[in-house]
């Protein structure tokens, strides 16, 4: 893969593979989230709305104390400590039957979703020549667009508000992508 002259690094390479797995992962389950919790278990709007206001607000809060552990550690266990902890919590909620576990699985995802971004980007930084830098930034993002889309059209496909075992085995599954990103980094 070369930018311009730039061949990009396999380091930089297997980034952007995980970035594609785990992005997918977020597409499979992310734009059912709401439908899920909704129709499938009970969940008022309100309150799945209030969920996801919650996940956002971890994540915010999150994000100076993940800053800080890359300072300490480095972005790339950082990252991969995200990966797993997002991987484990996103399968949790294919078992959320009440509203607090709905909580308290969207909290361990927006703690987990909180350590791949920033992680990632300064990863970027750290391995990328400044002046290639936007090249990889790009093919990261239209990366993470694709595997949301993508996961997004496969959810669409498989899930059924009828059948409450589709969206349990669809986020069964969506912890596998992340999972190989893990390993992948």
């Amino acid at each position: 893969m070369t930018d311009g002259g730039y061949t990009v690094s396999p380091l930089v390479r297997r980034y952007l593979v995980g970035v594609g797995f785990s992005s997918l992962g977020i597409g499979l389950t992310l734009p059912f989230l709401m439908v899920y919790l909704h129709d499938v278990r009970g969940v008022s709007t309100l309150t799945v709305g209030l969920v996801l206001a919650w996940m956002a607000l971890v994540t915010l809060v999150m994000d100076g104390p993940t800053g800080v552990l890359v300072d300490r550690y480095g972005p790339g266990p950082i990252l991969v400590v995200s990966l797993v902890i997002t991987a484990i919590s996103v399968t949790g909620y294919g078992m959320v039957e009440q509203t607090w576990q709905a909580f308290a699985v969207g909290t361990a995802a927006a703690i987990g979703n909180s350590g791949l971004h920033g992680p990632g980007n300064a990863m970027v930084a750290s391995l990328v020549p400044v002046e290639h830098r936007q090249h990889v930034y790009g093919l990261q993002f239209a990366l993470l667009n694709l595997g949301i889309g993508l996961g997004g059209l496969m959810s669409a496909a498989i899930v059924d508000t009828d059948r409450a075992s589709t969206f349990e085995l669809l986020y069964l599954v969506s912890g596998f992508p992340a999972m190989l990103a893990a390993v992948v980094l």
